[in-house]
């Protein structure tokens, strides 16, 4: 069992390339978007439908930004996990405020993987 099987339940990612970070999050309420959170303009935001998450994370890499992804510290072992500890695993992040709307996704403000 690993994260990149399991990339489509992760909860958030942080993204690092030349001192600017990113945070690209999964709120509960809407789940098949994820929303790219930018360090230096968090009002305006894009996004990454769940089903294209692996291929935002190559267009990443491609391009050498440094990706982490979030996990809860208490859950780090070295014994194997289980299809329902890996989703307690993904989901470190306590609930907040936005976990409790529904957002409106408008495709124009997908992320562009051209």
């Amino acid at each position: 069992m690993t994260i990149i099987e399991n990339i489509y339940d992760i909860q958030a990612l942080l993204n690092h390339k030349a001192n600017h970070y990113f945070c690209i999050r999964r709120f509960d309420r809407t789940p098949d978007y994820f929303f790219i959170i930018d360090s230096l303009n968090h009002i305006i935001h894009r996004t990454v439908p769940r089903s294209r998450i692996k291929e935002y994370i190559n267009n990443l890499q491609i391009h050498n930004s440094s990706i982490y992804v979030l996990v809860k510290s208490n859950s780090l072992q070295i014994e194997p996990l289980s299809i329902d500890s890996i989703r307690l695993f993904l989901h470190p992040l306590p609930i907040c405020e936005a976990d409790g709307f529904v957002f409106n996704v408008q495709s124009t403000r997908h992320f562009d993987f051209h």
